[in-house]
């Protein structure tokens, strides 16, 4: 599309293609000493959602901070979230915040473990292609079965 409307060749890039978010959350959230304030800025200024109802979106929802010395979720805060927490886009993402430290409910979480489960747990070539994306929904999965 873009090079139709120029009538020259258009090459879009990543910036952050070498990397996954998983792995990028982590490293901003060190880049941030691990300041709340900015690693929550992560959830609402970054938008990856696949749904094309705008009523679905920026609902408030709680976010969690896992606390090792305790051993569990804590809630730190709420936000208006920027999308709709129901679609594989939203999924995926909110599985990127483990990385820094911050969880989120998801819709509908028995069809995502349904969907997710066997490819992190059966499929090599999505384990060794994707090992972030693969650590990443394991703690996911870990929070949405804690009470």
């Amino acid at each position: 599309m873009l090079s139709r409307v120029s009538e020259k060749p258009i090459i879009v890039k990543s910036a952050l293609s070498s990397k996954e978010k998983y792995t990028w959350c982590e490293f901003y959230t060190n880049k941030v000493k691990n300041d709340f304030n900015k690693r929550m800025e992560l959830v609402i200024n970054t938008f990856s959602c696949f749904s094309d109802n705008r009523m679905d979106i920026f609902n408030t929802v709680d976010v969690f901070e896992y606390s090792q010395e305790s051993d569990e979720y804590i809630l730190k805060d709420e936000v208006r979230y920027p999308g709709c927490l129901n679609c594989d886009a939203c999924f995926r993402k909110v599985c990127a915040l483990t990385g820094a430290n911050l969880y989120i409910d998801i819709k509908d979480p028995d069809r995502f473990r349904k969907k997710f489960i066997p490819l992190i747990t059966n499929n090599k070539y999505f384990k060794n292609r994707y090992p972030a994306r693969t650590k990443s929904i394991k703690q996911y999965l870990v929070f949405l079965e804690t009470p």
